[in-house]
């Protein structure tokens, strides 16, 4: 065998390799951000990202049904919202849920991460597929970032509860903290957070 097929080989290998333990784990690298293929969704986000710039306010939506379809769209508070079920329609449950981040990322930094609540929240529901999205703005771009929750028990094992009660601590005594101090200590958290429960990040266009 050429080099290159030796390559290509091993390069198959590890795709499989990474696929298989994707699939045992229940996750997929791309499925938290795959109901944004749908151009009827992502006609909605975009409504989304313009509706909360516009008003200043948080503006999402609950995901429905096993497909993540999006429901009636929420209108919360410059930096809080409430998505419940009776926002998808009629005996379709709410798998997820989408909100945009107002203010940029420019003008507050925290804005391209999940809140320590909302994470706190989702993972209390202990529901495996269940999808948090955010979106932001950064650059001048509209971002999407989402998560899938893993098994509980899966969630319960790892380090992310330990992390997220960290960040949660340190939200708590920012103020005795500079501001930079603190976004490097959250980012920092917050990564590694991400890292565990394989976000995807989509450029909304």
């Amino acid at each position: 065998m050429s080099y290159e097929e030796v390559r290509r080989e091993i390069e198959e290998k590890l795709r499989r390799r990474l696929k298989e333990e994707l699939e045992r784990r229940g996750l997929h690298d791309d499925e938290a951000c795959a109901w944004l293929r749908d151009e009827e969704a992502l006609k909605k986000v975009r409504k989304a990202f313009g509706y909360a710039t516009t008003l200043g306010v948080e503006v999402g939506f609950p995901l429905c049904g096993r497909d993540r379809k999006p429901g009636d769209f929420v209108y919360g508070e410059e930096a809080e919202i409430i998505i419940e079920e009776r926002k998808c329609p009629a005996g379709v449950p709410m798998t997820g849920f989408f909100h945009v981040h107002p203010e940029t990322v420019e003008t507050n930094w925290l804005n391209e991460y999940f809140s320590t609540s909302d994470l706190f929240n989702t993972f209390l529901r202990g529901q495996k597929g269940y999808t948090e999205c955010i979106g932001y703005i950064k650059g001048g771009k509209m971002y999407v970032k989402c998560f899938m929750l893993p098994e509980k028990e899966e969630l319960l094992r790892s380090n992310i509860p330990r992390l997220v009660g960290r960040m949660m601590d340190l939200v708590k005594r920012g103020r005795g903290l500079l501001v930079e101090e603190l976004a490097r200590k959250f980012e920092y958290l917050m990564q590694k957070v991400e890292k565990g429960v394989h976000v995807c990040v989509v450029e909304v266009k």
